[in-house]
């Protein structure tokens, strides 16, 4: 069976400080980007369409969804000690895990803070 990737990106929006480092530690927000990845292999044979798909990009992006919503507009020192963009991805892909199906692997969580500066988790 092939093996294919697929990914999709939300965004959202937080406040947060990082106490002890510079500007940072004063609260500001972020309109985040959050990427996601995920692999896994198809059938790709038969007449069902879903034999040709990993997961429907609108049931990933539901699925990703409701676990943003618990970061969205909030104030993250609320829910995390530190909550760098290391962190939220981190926690962003155990969410993730517990509602994916077992055939799909995730293979990044990547949450991009600004233009230019990004985090990115990988899996354990």
């Amino acid at each position: 069976m092939p093996t294919v990737k697929l990914g999709i990106s939300l965004s959202i929006d937080y406040a947060h400080s990082l106490p002890g480092h510079g500007k940072c530690s004063m609260l500001h927000g972020h309109t985040a980007k959050v990427t996601v990845v995920v692999r896994g292999s198809i059938p790709m044979d038969g007449k069902e369409c879903g034999n040709y798909m990993l997961i429907d990009f609108i049931e990933l992006r539901d699925r990703v969804k409701n676990i943003l919503m618990e970061l969205d507009h909030r104030n993250l020192n609320e829910l995390f000690i530190c909550p760098t963009a290391e962190v939220l991805a981190y926690w962003i892909y155990r969410k993730l895990r517990e509602v994916l199906p077992s055939n799909i692997e995730i293979v990044s969580i990547r949450v991009q803070e600004g233009d230019s500066g990004w985090a990115e988790y990988e899996g354990e």
